[in-house]
């Protein structure tokens, strides 16, 4: 019989020492593991449960890895996030140079912008089949989608304090209502194409129409009377 190779003798070697060191690693885990299973069963089996849905949900081809390679494989997520930095970074140099919380909502305000986009893009890339949730997920998507807009009334606060060239907070500004606008757009552009797939392209321009009418409304009710779009359920 022939002998094997001295190489794949070496090889088989070391990758059972690397296999027995990996083992060691989980011998701590293991002990614990048996002495709350014989303190506490009920303990553990809710514990073991919760750890594989976690694992279905954040491990290798989970749930949200697989949301996570989607979102990243669009242009629009890179240009969102280049411009979210770009704004943020011009409230923290204006921050650090006048030392003043000026401005400081209106990384605030351009989160709560974020929130509708983060909603649709979820809803963009997972066919959710069950009506009800999906008709749940698009209602507290409309809730928060005026937020998004709204954040080019903010160019309102340009001359709230001169501590820096006029120019400067107008760029700023600028920025974080571009950016609002852009996060309004896209996750529109989501939610059309989700309802392209149920109903007829009539009752979509008319579905559009009124979302952005009523986001338009929700501008001004957040503007104007003072609202925020949790004040549905705590309010």
């Amino acid at each position: 019989m022939p002998k094997p190779c001295p190489l794949i003798r070496e090889r088989r070697i070391s990758h059972s020492k690397s296999t027995q060191f990996r083992l060691k690693k989980f011998y701590p885990f293991v002990l614990c593991y048996t002495k709350l299973f014989m303190l506490n069963p009920c303990l553990c089996n809710r514990m073991t449960c919760t750890f594989f849905r976690v694992r279905c949900i954040v491990g290798k081809g989970g749930i949200m890895r697989l949301y996570l390679k989607n979102l990243f494989s669009l242009k629009s997520t890179f240009v969102l996030m280049y411009l979210s930095l770009f704004s943020l970074a011009l409230t923290v140099a204006r921050i650090a140079f006048t030392q003043k919380n000026v401005f400081l909502f209106m990384a605030w305000n351009l989160f709560l912008a974020f929130v509708p986009w983060l909603l649709s893009s979820f809803l963009y890339f997972h066919k959710i089949k069950k009506n009800l949730l999906c008709a749940l997920i698009i209602f507290v998507w409309m809730l928060f989608f005026p937020n998004a807009p709204y954040v080019l009334t903010d160019l309102l606060h340009l001359r709230k304090d001169l501590s820096v060239p006029v120019w400067y907070d107008f760029i700023m500004l600028l920025s974080y209502a571009f950016t609002g606008l852009l996060y309004a757009f896209v996750s529109l552009n989501f939610i059309e194409v989700r309802l392209n797939e149920k109903y007829k392209p009539a009752v979509i321009k008319i579905l559009i129409c009124l979302m952005i009418y009523v986001s338009c409304f929700g501008v001004y009710i957040g503007r104007f009377l003072r609202w925020n779009s949790w004040d549905v359920f705590a309010n």
